[in-house]
């Protein structure tokens, strides 16, 4: 499993962001199982969501907030990949 990367405030990281994003998404059955697109996320994953402090506090790191919707998105896949009572456990 791999993610698509969250975005940052840092000069041309989001450019760079979507075009990897991009060619990410194409990698279920090639180079991974499965893909957790957080970037897809239409608060926390578009490139403005890094401006705003109480996503990304710092423009790079997500806050407590946006760990917890990532949980969302990543738990299903884990769930999926391992099973609910597997040998994987997220812990936020």
């Amino acid at each position: 499993m791999i993610t698509t990367l969250n975005p940052r405030t840092d000069a041309g990281f989001n450019a760079n962001r979507n075009a990897g994003n991009a060619i990410v998404r194409t990698w279920p059955g090639l180079h991974c199982e499965r893909v957790a697109d957080f970037a897809a996320h239409p608060t926390y994953g578009v490139d403005a969501a890094a401006s705003n402090a109480t996503y990304y506090p710092d423009g790079v790191h997500p806050a407590d907030i946006v760990h917890q919707a990532m949980e969302v998105t990543l738990r299903p896949i884990l769930d999926s990949l391992f099973g609910k009572t597997g040998v994987f456990h997220l812990q936020l």
